[in-house]
């Protein structure tokens, strides 16, 4: 956004760029690209990397807001997963009549498969106030919670310097 967000907004021109884990990201200003249709890409985008030879492991909308030089991601991405290959541990739960309580983007990670109820979150203390709310339920099985903000607003190399203390202390504990 920082290096594209600018020509993005003067000509419309969607930011395409892609990662070292089979992800292909596609931002756009919720301005100039209303959400339905940056979706409707993304959806089109999955459709047509399914299969070899690009077999993509998501595609994700990564909307944003904001004017040049600070520009903002928005709590509406939306990530478009391949179906896992074979039954997930969450699949063997809800099978088994378990309840599979998806708080955040698991839904979105596993396509919604193993998945009994799945509640979306804006941020990470949205996702934790869900996450407190779902165990004042009653259920029987499992709550698997992402918390959004950590790749979002974070950078990459601060979250590797937190999980490498973490790491640290738990190696010294």
């Amino acid at each position: 956004m920082a290096e594209l967000g600018e020509e993005h907004v003067k000509t419309g021109a969607l930011i395409v760029y892609t990662s070292a884990d089979s992800v292909l990201q596609i931002a756009a200003h919720e301005d100039v690209v209303p959400l339905e249709e940056l979706y409707e890409i993304c959806e089109f985008c999955r459709k047509i990397t399914l299969d070899d030879p690009y077999m993509l492991g998501r595609i994700i909308a990564r909307p944003f807001v904001g004017e040049p030089g600070a520009f903002v991601r928005t709590p509406n991405r939306h990530d478009y997963a391949l179906k896992p290959f074979k039954p997930t541990v969450m699949d063997a739960l809800k099978d088994g009549g378990k309840d599979v309580i998806a708080i955040g983007k698991i839904s979105d990670i596993f396509d919604g498969e193993g998945v009994t109820e799945s509640i979306r979150t804006k941020s990470n203390m949205d996702g934790m106030d869900q996450f407190i709310a779902v165990l004042d339920k009653d259920f029987n099985g499992m709550s698997f919670l992402n918390l959004v903000d950590f790749d979002a607003l974070l950078d990459i190399v601060v979250i590797l310097k937190v999980m490498r203390m973490r790491l640290l202390i738990l190696m010294v504990v």
